[in-house]
């Protein structure tokens, strides 16, 4: 499939032209023209850019929204799922409690890491599993503020941890289902394969054995936001299940794969 399918703020994109290698990031702000997402650091120190993408493919029976660096994906990483930013929680008429909180917490300052910090706690409203205060410190330890205003930051956070709000985005989370990210585009010299199975993996990289492997970008995107590379050919592992977290093999032994957060 070389066209790019997903949904943005629960609006559907079909985009056939944007190369590959253009951050989700870039994306966002130059063709999508959402410029609520900001850029800090664009390698993923800062949080920022901080985006919701919402996983149904790590594990199938709990699917949950994970906030991630939108400066280390690449836009064909996010194929077949819904992607939200800050202009996309406000419903009708009424704010967020993410954001409300921050509201009412005098949680932003500057404003510039707002956006991202405002999408880590909209992250943390859906996680039951946040009981204990370093919890919450953990979800909030990717996004800065440089007005050292943190503290009402983490009040914020506090207030609406775990909360799930009854809403659509509660819905959509629970109506989820494993998203097809096989994604392949071949044009002008350039390749950009998202295979969705450990046989297709290996094939496209017996066909191209030059190709780099990419997974989560938190390393080979540097390349493109810091260095200004070209990877004309890269194998993104996003879509193959086997090499989503560690398990136990058959023969009792341990099996390593990745599992971004």
């Amino acid at each position: 499939m070389s066209t790019l399918r997903f949904h943005l703020n629960d609006r559907p994109i079909e985009d056939a032209e944007v190369p590959p290698t253009t951050t989700l990031l870039n994306y966002l702000r130059q063709r999508a023209h959402l410029t609520g997402t900001k850029e800090g650091c664009a390698e993923g120190d800062c949080g920022a850019c901080t985006v919701v993408v919402l996983d149904a493919e790590t594990d199938p029976a709990a699917p949950r929204f994970r906030a991630v660096n939108a400066c280390l994906m690449f836009v064909p990483m996010v194929q077949g799922r819904r992607v939200y930013t800050i202009e996309g929680l406000r419903q009708n008429g009424a704010l967020h409690p993410a954001q409300a909180a921050m509201v009412e917490r005098l949680g932003s300052q500057c404003g510039y890491c707002t956006p991202g910090v405002v999408m880590a706690a909209f992250e943390a409203c859906y996680r039951e599993d946040l009981r204990e205060p370093w919890q919450l410190d953990d979800q909030m330890c990717g996004n800065l503020c440089r007005c050292t205003g943190y503290r009402p930051i983490r009040d914020a956070v506090h207030m609406v941890a775990g909360t799930c709000p009854e809403d659509s985005f509660r819905r959509h989370r629970a109506e989820a289902r494993p998203a097809d990210l096989e994604f392949g585009r071949t044009s002008a010299g350039r390749c950009y394969l998202q295979p969705t199975s450990l046989a297709a993996l290996w094939e496209a990289i017996a066909e191209r054995p030059q190709a780099r492997l990419v997974c989560g970008g938190t390393d080979l995107a540097l390349l493109v936001t810091q260095r200004y590379q070209d990877l004309p050919e890269l194998i993104a592992l996003e879509g193959v299940p086997e090499l989503r977290g560690v398990g136990r093999a058959a023969d009792g032994g341990s099996r390593s794969g990745r599992r971004r957060r």
